[in-house]
């Protein structure tokens, strides 16, 4: 089933002289199974959209629709350890979260408390760690004796083996170098194509561009657009308006076409499929 916002505004510190409206009216419906990236500046109301979706923040009107769950403002969701094992958040930095003795530990901590056997536990550990590359010798290692790149992994482990069927990524590459990132993504990509509903909060449009199916763009609390990457990104006047980064590589590719090479954008998604346009337009060889 898909995620469903219906008039959903939420207000941080009503009826306080810091009242600050976060969400305004926003309507959308992300599709199950899809890849949607959310975009906008800083405090356009992207991180607080997200946690309305595992009900870490409860609407101040409207309703928010997961799988069977209605989410409300005051509901009380009897089944609320039930809908966050389904949906899954990924914090920037979720490395810090960490805090047991071993990493199989960390990962275990939560099917521990929804009541699984050890046999469970022991089977979801294990392809938890397969899935984010983390070997299994590891998994008897504390995780403050791994690298960054690695302890990030654990934490998503611990998250996988929940068996979520949406994935909430809030800036799930800060900090990371260029190969860690990219590696990270990958597996993000690899996951959305095993059917988990892939929901990426970020400021990276390079990201956007070669991973999402849809994207959202917020502004002021408020929806601006809902469509595909190359929508967003062909729509100039969307762009200045909201200040929006153009990827590097789309960037390349229009002053290209501004030089008289026939350039299909929609085929446009990184270097690599770049440098393929180039070579339709010189009659060479696609790699």
């Amino acid at each position: 089933m898909p995620i469903k916002f219906e008039n959903v505004s939420y207000t941080y510190l009503p009826n306080t002289v810091f009242k600050t409206e976060a969400l305004k009216d926003v309507n959308c419906e992300i599709k199950e199974g899809s890849f949607t990236a959310i975009i906008g500046h800083t405090g356009s109301g992207k991180s607080t959209l997200v946690q309305h979706i595992n009900a870490l923040l409860l609407p101040t009107s409207g309703t928010v629709f997961v799988e069977d769950y209605k989410i409300f403002p005051n509901s009380k969701l009897k089944q609320i350890k039930k809908l966050r094992s389904k949906v899954g958040l990924v914090f920037q930095f979720p490395e810090y979260q960490l805090f047991e003795e071993t990493c199989y530990k960390d990962i275990a901590f939560g099917p521990k408390n929804f009541g699984k056997t050890s046999e469970e536990i022991d089977v979801l550990v294990k392809d938890a760690a397969k899935l984010v590359g983390i070997d299994e010798e590891l998994l008897s290692r504390s995780p403050f004796e791994l690298s960054g790149g690695q302890r990030r992994r654990v934490a998503i482990a611990g998250i996988l083996a929940m068996k979520p069927s949406v994935l909430i990524l809030d800036e799930p590459t800060a900090g990371l170098d260029p190969r860690g990132a990219r590696e990270m993504m990958d597996l993000f990509s690899r996951l959305n194509k095993q059917g988990i509903t892939v929901i990426l909060v970020t400021h990276d449009m390079d990201y956007v561009l070669r991973y999402s199916e849809l994207v959202i763009v917020m502004s002021e609390g408020m929806l601006k657009a809902y469509d595909t990457p190359l929508n967003i990104f062909k729509n100039t006047k969307l762009c200045k308006e909201l200040n929006l980064e153009l990827p590097t590589v789309f960037s390349f590719a229009n002053k290209l076409i501004e030089k008289g090479l026939d350039i299909d954008l929609g085929k446009v998604k990184d270097v690599k499929t770049l440098a393929d346009e180039i070579a339709l337009n010189k009659g060479g060889k696609q790699s």
